[in-house]
Parts: C-alpha cells; structure tokens; sequence
C-alpha cells in the first residue's frame, strides 16, 4: 500500500479517525470497502401451515383459578344498568348509506282529488311534473298554465292569477326533479270545462268502465265524467273518446291487418315446415294491395293430424267481430280421444266456395 494511505482494521478505529478528522478540519478522504467475505446470509421463509411446530408451553408455569361462586359471578355482573332501554331508534325510512335528509318521492297511485304537492317532492322528469299537474287540475277544476316549460325547470302558475305558484327543477347534478317553491293557495272560481281533459285524458277514464261492460253509451260516458270528474263533453266528443277506448281494449285493426306479412315471416323463421298464404286483390299497380284472405296451418297440427288422427276433415267457422268483419274457418280432424283437432284455418271475407281456392 502506498505510504499515503493508511489501512484501518477495526471499525471502532475507523468510527475514531474519523471524528477526529472533523474536529480538527484535517483535509483528507476516506474509503470504505465492503467485505462480505465469511457473512453468513439469513433468508426468512414463510412458515408453512402443514407443518408441525412444536410449541413451547406453560406447563410449568403457576396458574391462579378463579375460586369466586356462581353467586358472586352473578352480582359483579351487574352494571347498574337494569331496567334501562339504551337502543336507539330505528327509521324505517332512512337507510344507513343515506347522507341526507330522506324526501318524499311522487308517487302515481296517490294522486286523487283531494292530493296535496309538498316542498322538495321528487319526480322522476319534468314531463311527470307535467302531466300529475294537469291531472290534478282536471280533478279539482282549475285552470293552470305552464309559464316556465323547459327541460330543466318547469313554472305553473293559476291561469287566474290566484297566487296559486309552484317551481320543479333539476336537482344538482342527480337525474331528480323537485318542488323547490310552492304556493298552494287557489282562490278562483273551479271551471267545469278543463282544457286538459283531453279525449285521450277521458278515455283513460272511461276504459275501465267499458272493459266490464259492452252496452255502454254514449250518454253513460257523458254522465259518468260529469258526476265524478265534474268535466262536461259533447255527444260528438263523447263518441270519438269511445271509439279511442275500443281500440285501446280491442287494438287496432288497421295495424294489426299491417302486421300480418311480418307474422307471416316469423312463423316460417321458427318453423319452415309452416304452410302460410296471404291473398290480396290489386286491380292496378298504383293502387295499394287490399286484403282478401289468409291461410295457415301449423307443422304440429299436420304431423298431429298424421299420426294420431282419423282419416276425416269437417268445416267449421266463426264470425270475426272487428271493424272489417269477415270469417275465421276451421279445418277440425278427429283425435283418438273423440275431440276437435284443429288442422288449418283460413281468414276470408264470407263462407263460400271461392274462398278455399
């Protein structure tokens, strides 16, 4: 080693020189060198959960029991607590996770005549808020106008000007609409012809009534809205809110004779075996196709009739009471049981010969 530098051995010797050198501002350096040599290196491996450790135990230790009696166990206890209700109580409309205040929320079913809007009410939409304010108004005979109608906020206000004043709007950031100002305070003259009692707002009315009874009159509907709903209509009126109820109860026809090449292709999609045929008069090109007949028979029905039924047909029918009447044809085997099979059937305009061809 160069006469430089000087090897230090001992790290307590080195811990020295070192101080020393700081105390008294000796310019020099120092090298350390690592030397592992001879180090035995420890690793920590898990322990395994198989294996049987041997624990050391207290054997030998001396261990104090408890030589108090049952009756001594029972009075220490007591903690003077007896007789003393300390749970708390539990809302049943306030969950845990809930923040805030729990409001109420709009319910359908509860809107009547007698119903009351309340501050901070939540709806689901505007147009809810819309249409229960109109409904309400219907029932009780007010006449409201919407003075702010926009897809956040939405303003009513008595179209008498009354006082009478409510304000729904968008809730923070939340897809919630509430009633943040109410002025429930109606002062003017109930009216008996509303403008919100709309036909199809009549109709809605009338469709249970009509659903239980088929003799229901044009004089019945006009009677029925006037002594529950106080909402007077015309016979002309009348009659165009009931035709809207038959197609509500029955459908509509139009639609349905549209949907037929549709029905058409889903039962060839399901089954390919399915025998369908439609039938349609078209004159000219430029005139739109007018339905004449309609013809299917089901693969279940063929390899029914095939299989298990007698060698015998019969013809039987039934008038179609719809708005373009016409007649549903049956073709009906025998089973083994002595009962109706239905083979095929067939929608034509009048039971005759032609109608088969």
């Amino acid at each position: 080693m160069s006469s430089s530098y000087h090897h230090i051995r001992n790290n307590d010797d080195a811990y020295d020189f070192s101080a020393y050198a700081c105390a008294t501002e000796v310019d020099g350096e120092m090298f350390v060198e690592h030397d592992v040599t001879g180090i035995e290196v420890t690793v920590n491996s898990h322990r395994c959960m198989n294996e049987m450790v041997e624990i050391n135990g207290c054997d030998n230790e001396r261990v104090e029991r408890f030589n108090d009696s049952e009756e001594e166990r029972i009075i220490f206890t007591a903690d003077g607590f007896d007789g003393i209700d300390v749970s708390l109580p539990i809302n049943k409309d306030v969950s845990d996770d809930d923040n805030g205040p729990n409001f109420e929320k709009f319910r359908k079913y509860q809107l009547n005549k007698n119903f009351k809007f309340k501050w901070s009410m939540q709806f689901n939409s505007p147009d809810d808020f819309r249409e229960e304010n109109r409904e309400w108004s219907v029932l009780n005979g007010r006449e409201i106008t919407f003075v702010k109608n926009e897809s956040y906020r939405v303003r009513v206000e008595c179209r008498d000007k009354c006082g009478f004043l409510m304000l729904c709007s968008k809730v923070g950031h939340k897809h919630t609409y509430s009633i943040k100002i109410i002025i429930d305070n109606h002062t003017c003259d109930r009216v008996l012809d509303s403008r919100f009692a709309s036909s199809r707002w009549v109709a809605k009315a009338v469709v249970k009534k009509m659903k239980t009874s088929d003799t229901v009159r044009i004089w019945d509907i006009i009677q029925d809205m006037r002594h529950n709903y106080s909402v007077g209509i015309t016979m002309s009126r009348a009659w165009k809110e009931k035709l809207i109820v038959k197609k509500i109860i029955k459908g509509d026809a139009d639609k349905q004779y549209a949907n037929l090449w549709r029905y058409v292709v889903e039962l060839q999609r399901v089954n390919s075996w399915n025998t369908m045929k439609i039938n349609v008069d078209r004159p000219n090109p430029s005139i739109q196709p007018r339905f004449k007949s309609f013809y299917f028979c089901f693969d279940g029905c063929k390899r029914g009739f095939i299989n298990g039924c007698r060698p015998f047909v019969r013809l039987d029918g039934c008038h179609l009471k719809t708005k373009y009447d016409g007649q549903l044809l049956i073709i009906m085997g025998r089973d083994p049981n002595d009962q109706d099979f239905p083979l095929s059937f067939g929608v034509v305009e009048t039971k005759i010969k032609d109608s088969w061809r």
